[in-house]
């Protein structure tokens, strides 16, 4: 069993260290039936069943796009 207290040293790191992905830009994600959309890194990424695809969101308008129709 682990307690609260055991994950918030990675919590921490995730959350604020300068090496973690989540700080490194804008990242959402989430499970869509069959798989997961996520937006991170530049790139628009769809992931159901064993196909992945991978879309560059090369502008702001297509970042702003990718987020209006895959997270509302």
């Amino acid at each position: 069993p682990r307690t609260l207290e055991d994950f918030a040293a990675r919590c921490r790191y995730q959350d604020g260290d300068p090496g973690s992905h989540f700080t490194q830009g804008p990242l959402c994600s989430r499970a869509v039936p069959g798989g997961r959309v996520s937006i991170g890194g530049g790139e628009l990424i769809v992931t159901r069943g064993a196909e992945r695809t991978v879309t560059p969101l090369d502008s702001p308008e297509a970042f702003r796009a990718a987020l209006r129709e895959h997270f509302g």
